[in-house]
């Protein structure tokens, strides 16, 4: 038990975000963003590295969320915002979906975990809702898509 809640904590969830935020940045990359940059966590740095356009910064508390920062100039329009705000619960829903299709006895026990770790971020994050300023990726793919209808 208490192994287990070190591999989610510290494995699971971090590599879970991760995934997450590089859904986000796969689609800025997409819509040819310049510039792209993942945080993983809160508090202090602790490691960044760079490859090619993109900056990774990972904080010390590296379990607790994590967000991504796209830029290009001119600024995406809302129709490619929308579909940025998605990539990271389907990079999540493709990732827990790829791993379910392998049979149980197959996976190790973290595998387990991991899938449904990145199918829990796909499916909460594609909910749209809107709690004390932090907007869900699925709030904020609609009210992109209503600013495209509009």
């Amino acid at each position: 038990m208490v192994v287990d809640v070190f591999l989610l904590l510290f494995l699971i969830a971090p590599l879970g975000l991760f995934i997450h935020e590089m859904g986000h940045v796969l689609f800025a990359m997409i819509f040819r963003a310049e510039k792209s940059y993942i945080i993983i966590g809160a508090g202090r740095l602790i490691y960044k590295f760079r490859v090619g356009k993109l900056q990774v910064y990972v904080r010390i508390f590296f379990f607790n969320g994590g967000r991504s920062i796209n830029e290009k100039t001119p600024s995406f329009s809302f129709k490619e915002k929308a579909w940025i705000s998605m990539g990271g619960p389907l990079l999540n829903g493709m990732v827990a979906s790829l791993l379910f299709l392998r049979p149980v006895t197959e996976q190790p026990e973290g595998f387990f975990y991991f899938c449904l770790f990145n199918g829990y971020l796909a499916i909460t994050n594609s909910f749209p809702f809107y709690i004390k300023g932090v907007k869900s990726d699925g709030y904020r793919f609609f009210q992109y898509f209503r600013s495209v209808k509009s």
